[in-house]
């Protein structure tokens, strides 16, 4: 996804659909988090990139399908770490406060 945000054509396409001029496109800024369910009869298969969320309410009771991609998760910090990124004030280089989406290239330089 994130490769045919980038590219020439998904661009223009994405800007089209903004109803945006030239003055004022698609940026290294612009993100998005997802979430996706497919529903089999024996299965729900679940994923999601950001802070997007699936749950799941069974006989009144809300069950999490999914876990948000946090700065506050162990698991995300390490990897945010290693390439290269900071945790400052619970936001990803001080500015995002979640560790993965679409687009928001200024954070996928290394």
């Amino acid at each position: 996804m994130d490769e045919l945000i980038i590219s020439e054509n998904g661009t223009k396409w994405l800007n089209g659909q903004r109803n945006v001029h030239e003055s004022d496109p698609i940026s290294s800024h612009t993100g998005c988090t997802a979430n996706v369910v497919l529903i089999t009869p024996s299965q729900y298969i679940i994923a999601n990139a950001g802070d997007s969320r699936s749950v799941l309410c069974r006989r009144g009771k809300a069950i999490n399908l999914s876990f948000d991609h946090k700065p506050e998760s162990s698991t995300e910090e390490t990897r945010i770490r290693k390439a290269g990124g900071v945790i400052q004030m619970g936001r990803v280089n001080g500015g995002l406060n979640l560790t993965r989406s679409f687009g928001d290239f200024d954070y996928k330089k290394n």
